[in-house]
């Protein structure tokens, strides 16, 4: 039961993470290390589950998507 309730809040919670950069796109930049730094850290805490890691990687790729064009820009910093 726990494993579904919190598979559905990272859902709803990277839904909405999701969705706020796409939506605020130069707002949501300067927090964008802070997230990937949480969502990292969330992939090694839940390797057993696929379920959450397949949502992990789905919200980190569409944020990608989103702010491609102001992770270029800064490339350097993004790698470190």
């Amino acid at each position: 039961m726990w494993v579904i309730l919190e598979s559905w809040i990272f859902f709803l919670a990277s839904s909405l993470l999701v969705q706020l950069a796409r939506d605020l796109q130069t707002d949501f930049y300067e927090y964008f290390h802070d997230f990937f730094d949480i969502l990292v850290g969330l992939l090694g805490k839940n390797a057993q589950n696929p379920e959450l890691l397949e949502q992990i990687f789905s919200a980190l790729s569409y944020i990608f998507k989103f702010l491609w064009r102001y992770l270029v820009r800064d490339i350097k910093d993004v790698y470190q």
